[in-house]
């Protein structure tokens, strides 16, 4: 495994959600990733979910199939969330952090 913090890789982060259910509220936050590089490669990181004032709420691990060249996929992230968490999810900062591909 190689250190990927300058990698040829796209991450971006769509909207954390909350849906609520009978017993419990689902929750999520999609995580796009490219592959920017011209050979095959998997990726795996922390996405940590920071308050505003850049304190941790939360942490969750990603990782990726194969991606060929120039290949996207989107994980999803944050799927079990404290319930006590979920409204400071929803306006937290999405960091990526120990990002390494194989």
């Amino acid at each position: 495994m190689k250190d990927a913090l300058n990698a040829d890789v796209e991450i971006s982060f769509g909207e954390f959600t909350v849906t609520e259910g009978s017993w419990f509220n689902d929750t999520e936050l999609k995580v796009k990733i490219k592959n920017k590089s011209d050979t095959s490669h998997k990726f795996h990181f922390t996405v940590e979910a920071q308050d505003e004032n850049g304190d941790k709420i939360d942490d969750d691990y990603i990782y990726t199939k194969t991606l060929s060249a120039g290949e996207e996929t989107e994980e999803k992230a944050f799927e079990y969330v404290y319930s006590k968490d979920e409204e400071k999810m929803k306006t937290a900062k999405f960091v990526v952090k120990k990002l390494a591909e194989d």
